[in-house]
């Protein structure tokens, strides 16, 4: 496994593909967990595909699915001002397989402290 993304800022992991036999003819996916490093992430995600935005929703362990075209895809992931975005390097995509992967949003806000 290899991550991906600075220390300081969200990061990804691609796990593992795998034969999908619930895909139809030119369709390949990505299953995605959503966490923020303490737990799942609960809230809408923007899930950008070369360009093409979609708003989703992930299930209540975190996991979204994103249905798409074989091929080539640079994907960004942005849940809202409190965490990071996430751009991935282009990942290609092969037919009717799934590509498994994990995403750790961190957090965006700077905490002071007060002496």
């Amino acid at each position: 496994m290899t991550t991906y993304g600075q220390a300081d800022e969200s990061s990804y992991c691609l796990l593992r593909s795998k034969a999908d036999p619930d895909l139809k003819p030119g369709q390949c996916s990505f299953r995605v967990h959503l966490t923020n490093g303490k737990g799942p992430i609960q809230k809408e995600v923007i899930v950008v595909d070369n360009g093409v935005e979609k708003h989703v929703m992930p299930d209540e362990k975190g996991f979204i699915t994103h249905v798409t075209l074989p091929g080539k895809h640079a994907l960004t992931f942005v849940v809202d001002d409190g965490y990071y975005p996430l751009m991935t390097d282009v990942i290609y995509a092969v037919e009717n397989y799934q590509i498994i992967m994990e995403v750790e949003f961190k957090s965006s806000v700077l905490m002071t402290f007060k002496k």
